[in-house]
């Protein structure tokens, strides 16, 4: 039996998940790594856990978050959370189209534009807090069927919110401490819809729009 199947079978059914695990982590383990004290470099042949499903929060981890993400085909939940990796967000996201729920924040590093995320079609929950974003907020984001929760606050977005339809998914949207400009657009504004767009740029320019304003 090859070492990568051995490694693939040794796995499949492990949780890790918040224990008090230190050190080093091993390249036997995983599948779920999250809340734990591991620390030290992801290593390379943690690219062969096609079957892992949640990855990271809580670990103390170095070095930049790895590009054979891509290999983990079967991931539904990315949380990079207080993890001490470094960005940027490498563009191999892009294919992990099984994704619900992205949750990274407080990553340093470079900074980047907006990831690519038009094929995750089934995401309910993005989260990119702190991540050094920088560039306008692409206009796909707001026709997402399924997501309901967007939170891109403190990161270095400009340019204006146009002026699109949203989704009827939308619950909650969070751009705080961006330098997004122009006036706030009333389709954000939609009864429902818990915004917070503080810390910008926005000119108000009509009564209507102060009145939205004035609940936020």
């Amino acid at each position: 039996m090859s070492t990568t199947s051995s490694l693939n079978e040794s796995i499949f059914n492990r949780d890790l998940d918040q224990n008090q695990f230190s050190g080093m982590i091993p390249p036997e383990l995983g599948q779920r790594l999250s809340s734990n004290r591991f620390s030290g470099i992801l290593p390379l042949e943690l690219a062969e856990l096609k079957n892992l499903t949640n990855l990271i929060n809580d670990i103390n981890f170095t070095g930049s978050i790895p590009e054979y993400i891509s290999s983990w085909s079967g991931l539904s939940r990315l949380e990079i959370q207080g993890s001490g990796l470094k960005g940027p967000i490498p563009p191999s996201l892009s294919v992990l189209e099984k994704l619900t729920q992205i949750r990274i924040s407080d990553i340093h590093g470079t900074n980047q534009s907006f990831p690519v995320l038009t094929n995750m079609t089934g995401l309910t929950r993005v989260i990119l807090k702190n991540c050094g974003i920088s560039g306008g907020i692409p206009e796909y984001i707001w026709g997402m069927k399924n997501l309901s929760f967007l939170d891109l606050s403190f990161n270095e977005l400009t340019g204006e919110l146009t002026n699109v339809p949203i989704s009827a998914s939308f619950k909650f949207i969070f751009l705080t401490g961006n330098s997004l400009s122009g006036s706030i657009p009333l389709s954000i504004l939609k009864k429902g819809i818990t915004v917070d767009l503080s810390y910008n740029n926005f000119s108000l320019q009509s009564v209507e729009q102060s009145a939205c304003r004035e609940k936020l």
